[in-house]
């Protein structure tokens, strides 16, 4: 991935969806969640962020699993 690109998928990539079509990924070591919708400012992932936009290189902020380390989770959202 490029750096524009890069930089574009870490804003959201500009998809404008409902809430109820975002994700939930989890970490398979230590539980951590990473939800789509809010995506994790923290390490610069804007809200609305897909998972696969996601550098594959990230690492899990609580146990440092790595990315192929998650799952998806089965959510409901009202």
């Amino acid at each position: 991935m490029n750096e524009a690109s890069r930089s574009d998928s870490m804003r959201g990539g500009g998809r404008a969806t409902g809430r109820a079509d975002y994700k939930l990924f989890q970490c398979i070591q230590c539980g951590f969640e990473y939800d789509e919708a809010k995506g994790w400012p923290d390490d610069g992932i804007a809200p609305g962020t897909r998972w696969d936009d996601i550098p594959d290189d990230w690492t899990c902020p609580d146990c440092g699993a790595a990315k192929a380390d998650f799952y998806m989770v089965e959510i409901e959202r009202s």
